[in-house]
């Protein structure tokens, strides 16, 4: 469901990603969580949180 929607051209396209990079993360799909972290730009109210999550995916 949030994959879509972080691939579009949707205002909550960053949103998406990150809530799709943790739910990834929860599920133990860490190449996954890794990707849709990426994509969470620093001007993003999440960046941080998908920073942590980078890292513990590495």
């Amino acid at each position: 469901m949030l994959k879509p929607l972080s691939e579009g051209e949707s205002a909550y396209k960053e949103d998406a990603a990150f809530f799709a990079a943790l739910s990834a993360y929860k599920l133990n799909r860490k190449p996954e969580a890794l990707a849709f972290a990426k994509q969470v730009s620093e001007s993003s109210a999440y960046y941080q949180s998908s920073q942590k999550i980078i890292k513990k995916c590495r």
